[in-house]
């Protein structure tokens, strides 16, 4: 069975014809949707947006709700399925990009305001706001680290009971980067008060993807991955990427549990600076077992991309190889910037989403954009490109990037997946 889509897409002048940097939210009844290709931007109109909204909105799937990030107004949005319009929920200012990095925790989100001022005119310092209620930030505790960047709902990580938070401000120590963890019920901190994840290496930006809802390593506690893009990798190259994984006793050791890099089969040229690790996600791709690491790496193969799938045995060891390898088509397409996971047809496994904002159209139109989606991957080993996916989000016009902003989860309460795209124009 398939489920209703909802579509975020930009609005346009009719009059005109011209088209502006806007979003608008649109319904797609998913229902007879069979394997094939759609253009994301038909279905019932929900939410007209208008420029002076913007159109980089993340986007989060949870408890039944979506929630939207607003940076360019400072603003969160939440919305019910059958309530008419979004209701705005949290409110900063557009200064500090308020809303530019969103995850949702206990039915709360935690909001990034990465260009947010600290204490003592620490401009850009950054900040995160935990909860809806008490206003409760951590607060970046230098000038330009950029603290919120991004944000990961957890679970309970260090075994007290609480649910945590992870964030990162990628500018710290000549662009190391730094990860953060704090229980959600926080009082206002600053980060100077907290203890980083591990100590990065420069210009590694540590921290640049972040996933922590899942138990990788079989003891029962959800473990930290952390993905710095331009570490260097494998092939000793700067830029290769890398992944770490995190349980309390590697945070308390402050050395990873586990490291995963890009191997020479992910890409042509072994030393490549693919961005490993730009993008993660945790998907339960078999009905048992514990979850898959998925791992994007959209500049690989010269900006093609590549999205590599890991299944946790007994240990992660450093140096594993990735059991199954997605591979993008198209020049310069980013395949695997974006990624998500969820059940859409209810058999139990998650179907994966991969989106490919910088595709072009095949008669040169650019950055179309493309989001596929693969079924049947718990099943599968080797190498497969992306034109292996069941379903392909795409349509044949100049700079919507589709696929580059998008989430899944169950949104009217039937236990199988919606999907939320945002396609942007011009």
């Amino acid at each position: 069975m398939l489920v209703p889509l909802l579509i975020l897409t930009a609005c346009e002048n009719e009059s005109s014809g011209a088209t502006y940097p806007a979003a608008a939210l649109y319904r797609v009844d998913g229902v007879g949707l069979v394997d094939g290709e759609y253009d994301p931007r038909s279905g019932e109109l929900l939410v007209d947006g208008s420029p002076e909204q913007g159109h980089e909105w993340p986007l989060v799937i949870e408890g039944g709700n979506l929630w939207v990030g607003v940076p360019e107004r400072g603003e969160v949005w939440r919305w019910t399925s059958g309530s008419g319009s979004p209701t705005t929920v949290a409110t900063g200012q557009p200064s500090e990009a308020f809303g530019a990095a969103l995850a949702v925790a206990n039915e709360e989100p935690i909001v990034g305001a990465p260009a947010a001022g600290g204490g003592d005119d620490a401009a850009g310092a950054g900040a995160v706001l935990l909860g809806l209620g008490d206003v409760r930030r951590v607060v970046g505790s230098r000038p330009q680290l950029g603290l919120g960047s991004v944000v990961a709902a957890c679970g309970d990580l260090d075994g007290d009971g609480q649910a945590d938070a992870a964030m990162s401000a990628p500018l710290t120590g000549a662009l190391a980067g730094a990860v953060y963890t704090v229980p959600v019920s926080s009082p206002s901190v600053v980060s100077a008060d907290l203890t980083p994840v591990g100590s990065p290496a420069a210009r590694s930006a540590f921290g640049a993807a972040l996933a922590c809802s899942a138990d990788l390593l079989g003891d029962s506690a959800p473990d930290l991955l952390v993905g710095a893009r331009y570490a260097v990798g494998a092939g000793g190259a700067d830029g290769e990427g890398a992944v770490t994984v995190w349980d309390a006793a590697a945070r308390a050791a402050g050395a990873p549990a586990a490291t995963l890099f890009a191997h020479e089969a992910d890409d042509d040229d072994a030393g490549e600076p693919g961005a490993f690790g730009s993008a993660l996600v945790t998907c339960q791709l078999r009905p048992t077992g514990r979850p898959a690491i998925v791992v994007g790496a959209p500049t690989a193969r010269e900006g093609a991309g590549v999205v590599s799938i890991f299944f946790p045995g007994e240990e992660l060891a450093t140096g594993n190889l990735p059991t199954i390898l997605l591979v993008g088509e198209a020049d310069e397409g980013r395949f695997g910037a974006a990624l998500g996971c969820a059940d859409r047809d209810g058999d139990g496994s998650d179907e994966l989403f991969v989106g490919a904002p910088g595709e072009n159209a095949p008669d040169g139109t650019p950055e179309a954009g493309a989001l596929y989606a693969f079924t049947g991957l718990g099943a599968s080993s080797g190498a497969f490109g992306a034109s292996a996916a069941g379903l392909r989000f795409f349509a044949d016009r100049g700079y919507l990037r589709t696929g580059e902003r998008f989430a899944v989860g169950d949104l009217d309460g039937d236990a199988l997946a919606e999907v939320v795209l945002l396609v942007r124009q011009r």
